[in-house]
């Protein structure tokens, strides 16, 4: 369950798992880390950590 560390959390501390992050190939020469919320495009970032910023930023305008 070591995937799951990356993800947003719900409010009581389980990992969400609506959310998605994973390296692709998006129109960059390089590929860069994507967020998906339920399968659809929130972001992308050069580096894992801060993709997980995108997604703890989505996370937080959701509520």
């Amino acid at each position: 369950m070591t995937a799951a560390l990356h993800l947003p959390r719900h409010l009581n501390g389980s990992p969400d798992r609506r959310y998605g992050i994973a390296r692709e190939y998006c129109g960059y020469r390089k590929p860069q880390w994507v967020v998906r919320f339920y399968g659809g495009w929130v972001g992308r970032a050069p580096v894992k950590s801060a993709a997980r910023v995108l997604a703890r930023a989505h996370q937080a305008a959701r509520y």
